[in-house]
């Protein structure tokens, strides 16, 4: 069974908390994934390589500080165009940035001129970037299992069975009455028999074989090259 875990203190989970709308977030979003994206990407690889929360809580406190610290100033200089842009995404069909244009000039140009951010380019933050860390590398970054050994040894004999498998022994087929009436052809022609009235009947790839006797009422087929006719 798996030993006690070891649970963080309610003072090391503390952090500050953003309470802040879902238009909110998305009308900083650009701004606030370029002045934060150092630190977002030292957490997100944190918990790649940890692969346990718990040792990333410094990271990810430092997350959740950055994300204030981007809305304070963003409060403190630019507070009017940008409640203008959320306001805007708010009030438009399922937040498209295409409704709000007008507005978001008006805010990047605020925060260009008072703050020196520029809006990064579509697709920039999704770039592939090296992330520089003091952490110290985990003893197992990529988390690789190791193979087994190629055919163990193995301990004492192998014996034979006691007893045989008895179970799925195919039986040996049944007799197979022979046709009440006319011959029994071998190939292709013209022949007489009885068969029942129903499904089945005679074959003329292995022979003639009728089906059992009582599947059915027996009628008097007639069989002439291939076709039948009753």
């Amino acid at each position: 069974m798996p030993g006690p875990v070891e649970v963080p203190s309610v003072e090391e989970l503390d952090a500050p908390e953003l309470a802040v709308g879902t238009a909110v977030l998305k009308a900083g979003a650009h701004h606030y994934g370029s002045q934060c994206d150092r630190i977002n990407k030292e957490f997100m690889l944190c918990r790649w390589e940890e692969r346990d929360p718990r040792r990333c809580l410094n990271e990810g406190r430092a997350v959740s500080k950055c994300a204030v610290d981007f809305f304070k100033q963003v409060k403190l200089h630019c507070a009017e165009p940008f409640n203008q842009y959320w306001s805007c995404l708010d009030e438009s069909n399922l937040l498209q940035l295409q409704h709000c244009r007008k507005q978001q000039q008006l805010f990047d140009d605020c925060v260009l001129d008072k703050l020196g951010w520029v809006r990064p380019e579509l697709g920039q933050l999704s770039k592939v970037t090296k992330v520089k860390t003091v952490r110290p590398i985990p003893e197992n970054p990529y988390h690789s299992q190791m193979k087994p050994a190629v055919n163990p040894p193995t301990e004492g004999e192998y014996k034979p069975a006691k007893y045989a498998k008895r179970v799925g022994r195919p039986r040996a087929p049944a007799a197979s009455p022979s046709p009440t009436l006319g011959a029994v052809p071998s190939g292709r022609g013209t022949g007489l028999g009885s068969g029942p009235a129903v499904g089945g009947g005679w074959s003329l790839s292995d022979g003639w074989m009728p089906d059992p006797p009582g599947s059915g009422p027996q009628l008097l087929w007639l069989w002439i090259d291939g076709a039948q006719l009753v």
